[in-house]
């Protein structure tokens, strides 16, 4: 069976998290590596089962898909959960992408199917983000990252951060 889920992805030099919305389920999964959860085997079980998957996000292709496929390499790669490495093996692998100095290799295929909307509707010909659709789609929340991408988070701005990551999995819903 076919599943559509929904997808935003936030890295943090302590926060690793992921929310997975099926709409017509209406069934939300919040996967979070941090020093209060670590849902490592979780996260690499949804990944790997069901693959005719189909993951919906916006610039996924360029960021969230290669997060992932690197959260599966690790994983075949070390047989100790260690969250501590895992967070920081995504972090620098994030910083990379956003600084524009990823060299990328496929370190594993991708056991799912891709859609990402960035592309599909040609907004990066444009160089509208997401936040530009979210006003255009008239979403009640619009909200920009709440904290520098590198900051060490307290529990409560993990809290934000998660909430914020949610928010954006809406406006692609909505896209």
């Amino acid at each position: 069976m076919r599943q559509i889920w929904i997808y935003d992805i936030e890295v943090y030099p302590n926060l690793f998290c992921v929310t997975f919305w099926d709409n017509q389920a209406n069934e939300k999964k919040i996967f979070e590596i941090s020093d209060r959860y670590q849902h490592i085997v979780e996260l690499e079980e949804f990944l790997l089962t069901n693959t005719n998957k189909y993951l919906v996000g916006y610039n996924s292709i360029n960021y969230d898909d290669k997060i992932l496929k690197r959260f599966l390499h690790w994983c075949k790669i070390n047989t100790e959960n260690d969250e501590f490495g895992l967070r920081d093996y995504l972090f620098e692998y994030s910083k990379s992408i956003i600084n524009g100095t990823c060299t990328d290799s496929n370190y594993t295929k991708q056991p799912w199917n891709s859609i990402d909307l960035l592309l599909i509707h040609r907004f990066h010909k444009l160089g509208i983000g997401l936040k530009q659709v979210g006003v255009t789609l008239k979403c009640p929340k619009i909200q920009d990252l709440p904290y520098a991408y590198d900051k060490m988070l307290t529990e409560d701005e993990i809290d934000n951060v998660i909430a914020y990551n949610a928010n954006d999995v809406f406006i692609t819903y909505k896209l």
